[in-house]
């Protein structure tokens, strides 16, 4: 039995997903039209999401922006919780640094360009 792994199909002109699935590599070319269409690897939402130059990319409302800064936002305060653990390994100046990051990304919402963020708008994570 083959390993099935997770497919998003999208038109080639429009970059408009049709839909993900999960299938084998032997089944996933009998389930699209190449001449119209062309696949890629992973599960995208197509509400969410379209292919532009064989990327892809959010489909993103202006209402949307906050929403979807607020949750990266959100996400990067998570991953980095076990930095103020008191068991963890960090010495007491890293955990500091750490502190103070996690202080900039809670102060995001009061930035100037809130929500429209450039990438280099976002705090950067210590080594």
């Amino acid at each position: 039995m083959s390993k099935a792994y997770s497919y998003t199909i999208y038109n080639k002109a429009s970059g408009k997903i049709r839909k993900s699935v999960s299938a084998s590599e032997n089944d996933i070319v009998h389930m699209y039209n190449a001449e119209t269409e062309n696949v890629i690897p992973g599960f995208y939402d197509p509400d969410n999401y379209k292919v532009e130059s064989g990327e892809v990319v959010a489909v993103v409302e202006p209402d949307d922006w906050d929403y979807l800064n607020r949750d990266k936002r959100n996400h990067e305060l998570l991953i980095c919780d076990w930095t103020q653990m008191p068991d963890s390994a960090l010495s007491d100046s890293k955990k500091a640094e750490w502190a103070t990051y996690r202080q900039a990304l809670r102060n995001l919402p009061n930035h100037s360009s809130w929500p429209n963020l450039e990438e280099e708008d976002w705090p950067t994570p210590p080594n």
